[in-house]
């Protein structure tokens, strides 16, 4: 997925913000330079992107302070300006936020940026059956939370997701995890504030499968906030659904008609929704660049065993071939020989 291919509103809302302030030349400071670029190859379109996510988590300020710099993005009509002497001169200037701001703008560009962002879609992670997960379950469903909320700001904004039913047991440790912004609620109530009719449970049971068009017509995701690594909870997902009596359309995704290495992570299925919704993405594709290692692992072994009913038939070459269409590295050819070989099956032609 190039660039120019992402529909990226976040951004698209920041520089109409920053150009209806009269913002054209924007300069960062050597510490937000650091600060958004430490570890990153970034596009303009990126560094602005991180700017606005982190002016609403009030890392950073952008202040009326014209500051020298060099040109060093552009994107939306906005001249991204790095510290130089001698160069260009700035309209604004990004600080941290415990550098010195004598004239702060950033509650006014704030406040049109929340006016323009559109307030779907709206995913609602529901923790209803928290207290039903292991301590261990518990950690790994915190972290899914956590990464959820890390892989909707390369989307959208915290207010884009929405925890429902959620203990307070579950929101302080989140708080000792990550900074959030998103909307938590110990009961039900957002669920009465939605149209119904646009919302779709994602469950893994459902008997209709999740389609492209599907990601479209929908503009709110309810998903179970359910981890059963320990104990397996086939049907947990429609309890939550029957609990609230939540009367909307429930989906599973599904490649090519099975769940088998589909993700079942909160924030892969976040992600996945999203890289189609805003990344132009197929669904196949979308589920293909979320699966992990060992979903794409499983995914060919299923594939394979499905077309050669006797696993000894299943040749080098024909493992190759699926690894490619999963875009799997050749380094995990040893991996799926060995699921292969459980069964005793050792494919011989090539």
């Amino acid at each position: 997925m190039t660039m120019s291919m992402v529909r990226d509103i976040i951004v698209d809302a920041f520089t109409y913000a920053l150009r209806m302030h009269g913002i054209a030349f924007l300069a960062l400071s050597t510490k937000t330079i650091k600060y958004i670029l430490t570890g990153y190859k970034s596009s303009s379109r990126e560094v602005l992107h991180r700017i606005a996510i982190a002016l609403l988590l009030n890392k950073l300020k952008i202040c009326a302070k014209k500051s020298k710099g060099v040109l060093a993005g552009f994107y939306k009509g906005i001249y991204i300006l790095y510290p130089a002497k001698d160069t260009y001169w700035s309209d604004a200037t990004v600080v941290r936020s415990d550098e010195y701001c004598s004239q702060d703008l950033s509650n006014r560009l704030l406040a049109l940026f929340m006016d323009i962002v559109p307030k779907i879609p709206i995913f609602m992670i529901d923790l209803s059956l928290w207290e039903l997960h292991h301590e261990k379950e518990k950690l790994k469903l915190l972290k899914q939370v956590e990464v959820s909320i890390n892989v909707i700001r390369r989307w959208l904004t915290d207010y884009h997701l929405v925890f429902v039913s959620a203990p307070s047991e579950a929101l302080a440790r989140l708080r000792k995890r990550v900074l959030f912004l998103c909307p938590w609620y110990i009961d039900s109530s957002p669920y009465s504030s939605i149209d119904r009719s646009q919302t779709l449970m994602l469950d893994p049971y459902a008997e209709e499968t999740l389609s492209t068009e599907d990601v479209f017509r929908f503009n709110y995701f309810v998903i179970g906030g359910i981890v059963d690594r320990l104990y397996s909870r086939p049907y947990a997902t429609y309890m939550i659904y029957r609990l609230h009596l939540l009367d909307v359309e429930r989906k599973a995704i599904k490649l090519k008609g099975s769940s088998i290495g589909v993700p079942s992570e909160i924030n892969k299925i976040i992600d996945l929704i999203l890289s189609i919704k805003l990344g132009d993405k197929q669904m196949d594709e979308a589920i293909i660049d979320c699966m992990g290692i060992d979903d794409k692992i499983s995914r060919i072994v299923y594939e394979l065993t499905k077309v050669y009913r006797d696993r000894r038939d299943i040749g080098y070459s024909d493992i190759v071939e699926y690894m490619k269409l999963y875009r799997l590295s050749e380094h995990y050819l040893k991996k799926v020989l060995a699921k292969i070989r459980k069964g005793n099956y050792v494919g011989g032609n090539t």
